[in-house]
Order: C-alpha cells, then sequence, then structure tokens
C-alpha cells in the first residue's frame, strides 16, 4: 500500500462456519476450473487502477444493474467459451468496469 493512496473500505455481513462432512465440492470445483482466468483476468484490470495511484469510486449499480451480476454474467461467457482469450477478456471487463468506476480528480 503507497502513503499516497490510502485504503479505507467496510464490509457487513454475517459469517457463519460449520465444519461439513461428505460434501461434494464437485460443482465448485468444476466452475473454478472453467473461470480461474477470467478471475485473474478480473483482478489484474483492479489491479490497473490500484497501481494508477488516482483515486475513484464505483458504484454498486449501472444501468439498473449490480456490478457482481455484470460480472459473474461475464464469468460464465468465459467459462462457456470454447477458447480463452485473456486479451479479449481484460478488454470487456475494462469497458464492463467503465460503467461502474470513476475516477476522482
Amino acid at each position: 500500500m503507497r502513503e499516497s493512496q490510502p485504503y479505507l473500505s467496510k464490509e457487513l455481513g454475517v459469517a457463519r462456519y460449520e465444519r461439513l462432512a461428505d460434501f461434494d465440492f464437485t460443482a465448485g470445483d468444476e466452475y473454478w476450473q472453467a473461470t480461474e482466468q477470467f478471475w485473474r483476468d478480473v483482478r489484474a484490470v483492479w489491479q490497473e487502477y490500484i497501481d494508477a495511484d488516482e483515486a475513484f469510486v464505483f458504484s454498486e449499480t449501472a444501468n439498473g444493474m449490480p456490478l457482481f451480476v455484470s460480472v459473474f454474467g461475464l464469468a460464465g461467457e468465459a467459462a462457456e467459451a470454447t477458447a480463452y482469450d485473456a486479451s479479449a477478456s481484460r478488454a470487456q471487463i475494462r469497458a464492463l468496469l467503465a460503467d461502474y468506476v470513476t475516477l476522482q480528480p
């Protein structure tokens, strides 16, 4: 973290943990295998905003759609694609985030 750009956040929620025995995690494992590269690119694009050393804010919704719904929609498209194109995916992610992220002066 840079001194010139402190990060502040607040997360609210309820976390509940319980030990699961013999749970079939196959669906989650398959989803991760199909979308791992996409989520790596999402993290990389967010890192571009952070590395730019400019303040920014993001809106929870754009065009009536919550950010998480839009991003998971792209993840679904990536999972269904025959071959993953990281360059094209990052371009899509940047375009999507442009609707949600505003750079601050």
